[in-house]
């Protein structure tokens, strides 16, 4: 009999990292329950999360500030 090891995720390409991280089995089902009420994969939704939080307005404001610092030393 042959192992089959079926992947998780997809195939990483250029330029990608991956994120990995620990939390609880509770957790992970009622997330797994999330996504599949909103008929989307885990991977995706954690993406849309990213998106979101990454393009808030007060974040970007700390990013250009951060840049304008770095610019001045």
């Amino acid at each position: 009999m042959q192992s089959v090891i079926a992947p998780l995720m997809p195939e990483k390409r250029p330029g990608q990292e991956i994120i990995r991280f620990y939390t609880s089995a509770e957790r992970k089902e009622l997330f797994r329950q999330y996504c599949s009420f909103r008929e989307t994969s885990m991977t995706e939704a954690l993406e849309e999360c990213i998106d979101s939080l990454i393009s808030d307005e007060s974040f970007k404001a700390y990013l250009e500030m951060k840049r304008q610092l770095q610019e001045r030393q």
